[in-house]
């Protein structure tokens, strides 16, 4: 070693001895002493516990070995070789901070500040030195408790909170990966979030993606309910992952328990490139985190339950509404459909019974008692045939509607059919045309139920086609299909109305027609068509201006 002020030399004198207590034990700081070779001359007490080595072991080695880490020794090296140099310094004389290196190898971060001591030749040089590492741990902690405490504040969705939470921690905390495992039900703890430093090879740490309760770290810190830190990988016990990790560079490892409802529902799962030291007062932050991101899960969830149970509530009570408005409307409709009834049954019974008190009061002639008759008939055949109406819709309704099937001549049934209805037209002076398509292949189907498709078409075209009107009937092949066609000149119907025409007790004409009917007709063409495997349809271009009533049959067998 150089020699002291006094005498040139370190061994002996008591006046040696109290200038090394002097300079190296009396510091707080770590004090390094350096020759202009750059070897070490002495280090004291602090130096030894703070970067683990023995001054026995380590004086004459180089400093730049020892405490440099390995990317910064050339630059060490040239600024040394500046000042013998030039005389010139960017360190001596100042006060920075630069990382040194532990004897473990990890880096511990300093404020570093040297001088020469003048007058000693060889050159001989003080270096103070000042761990900031706690320093520095206490800066990342409470940044990253902030920007825990920002995330949670802004974040709608627990997803959003946990990926915001394992970028802060990474990024505020230097870990270069972080992760997020959820519990499934209670076999498994599953990888549900992952954030990785750009740069770093995560995928070592996500090798598996599936733990069983106490397998690696996150299974041994669910099933433990408590933190686990792991400072040597490499020496760790039950963890699978332990060779990926350690060929990736990973040194240490840390899991901390989410809690939720007194029950451990997920771990965050840390790891560092560098060996770490069970730190305490990061495991406390890691755990008040933890506890944030819990409650955040929890409030969540119980929110999402509110959510669900009102949507469930809003919808039962609009299903009660709509029950409620269903029963109104179907009170309603069985008011109607009876006063209809009743009206449409009375309506034919009045001529019936008044001429047959008639004649069973006073003799009448031959041509009053033919009229008589004739009103008789006219009129019980018109309630036959509304009891027919009603006993068909029953029949549609309950589903025991029959077809009988057999073939098919569509043209001599449409003929059958008009000529059921020329009388009701000639008294009208409605022009009744009938206009037929070449020759036809047979239908297969019921004669007598497509009769009465075409009849009560014609029966509603007649009904709504004021006098001097025209109904025209026509047949044509369209393909596959057999369309048949029953066009009017009559009152026409409001396009709205269009798709109500075929439901029961609907009568689209009615409003402005002042004709009656119990508006089952349509209903039951409409039942009979599909029953034959068919389609109808019905178009107006507004009041006024006539109807087309369109039956599209299957040309071969349909599905009876």
């Amino acid at each position: 070693m150089a020699s002291s002020p006094s005498d040139g030399t370190r061994g002996g004198g008591s006046l040696s001895d109290a200038w090394r207590a002097a300079l190296l034990e009396s510091s707080l700081d770590c004090v390094i002493m350096m020759d202009g070779e750059g070897r070490i001359v002495d280090v004291n007490r602090v130096t030894e516990e703070t970067f683990g080595v023995s001054r026995a072991v380590i004086v004459g080695s180089s400093l730049a070995d020892v405490f440099v880490p390995a990317e910064l020794r050339e630059a060490h090296a040239r600024g040394l070789d500046r000042y013998f140099r030039t005389g010139e310094s960017r360190i001596i004389g100042s006060r920075l901070e630069v990382p040194a290196m532990h004897a473990d190898g990890h880096r511990i971060p300093v404020e570093l500040s040297i001088a020469r001591l003048h007058g000693i030749e060889p050159p001989l040089f003080v270096g103070h030195l000042r761990s900031i590492e706690e320093q520095r741990r206490n800066e990342r902690r409470l940044r990253a408790s902030a920007a825990a405490s920002q995330i949670l504040a802004r974040s709608i969705t627990d997803v959003e909170a946990t990926d915001g939470l394992l970028r802060a921690i990474g990024e505020q905390l230097a870990w270069p990966v972080v992760q997020f495992w959820r519990v499934s039900g209670d076999r498994s703890i599953d990888l549900a979030a992952s954030w990785t430093r750009d740069g770093i090879d995560g995928a070592a740490c996500q090798s598996t993606v599936s733990f069983a309760p106490g397998a690696g770290l996150p299974g041994g810190v669910w099933q433990s309910g408590r933190p686990l830190w792991i400072e040597d990988i490499r020496q760790a016990a039950n963890l699978p992952r332990v060779r990926s990790l350690a060929a990736a560079g990973f040194a240490s490892a840390v899991g901390i328990p989410v809690h939720v409802r007194g029950r451990v529902a997920g771990v965050i799962e840390a790891f560092a490139t560098t060996r770490e030291g069970e730190d305490r007062q990061l495991i406390a932050l890691l755990e008040a985190v933890a506890g944030q991101l819990g409650h955040f899960i929890e409030e969540f969830a119980a929110g999402e339950a509110l959510s669900r149970s009102e949507a469930r509530l809003l919808v039962a009570l609009q299903r009660e509404q709509d029950a409620r408005q269903a029963a109104e409307e179907a009170s309603r409709t069985k008011d109607h459909l009876l006063a209809v009834v009743s009206h449409e049954l009375r309506t034919p019974l009045g001529p019936i019974i008044g001429w047959a008190r008639m004649l069973q009061t006073a003799p009448v002639g031959p041509d009053v008692l033919a009229r008589a008759l004739a009103a008789i008939e006219r009129n019980a055949t018109l309630q036959a045939r509304l009891v027919d109406d009603l006993l068909d819709m029953s029949r549609t309704v309950t589903g025991k509607l029959t077809i009988e099937a057999g073939t098919v001549d569509l043209g001599k049934v449409v003929e059958a059919a008009i000529e059921t209805h020329r009388a009701t037209a000639r008294d009208k002076s409605i022009a009744l045309v009938f206009d037929p398509a070449p020759p036809l292949p047979p239908l297969a189907g019921d004669a007598s139920r497509l009769q009465q498709v075409v009849s009560n078409l014609l029966a509603n075209a007649v009904k709504f086609t004021p006098a001097a009107g025209r109904v025209t009937v026509s047949i044509r092949r369209r393909g596959e299909w057999v369309e048949l066609q029953v066009s009017d000149t009559g009152a026409g119907m409001d396009p709205a109305l269009l798709p109500q025409v075929f439901e029961p007790f609907r009568q689209g004409h009615s409003s402005t027609s002042g004709t009656g009917g119990l508006g089952l007709g349509l209903a039951i063409v409409s039942a009979l068509v599909e029953a034959h495997g068919g389609t109808v349809s019905a178009d107006s271009p507004g009041r006024g201006g006539g109807s087309t009533f369109t039956v599209r049959l299957p040309a071969g067998p349909p599905p009876l």
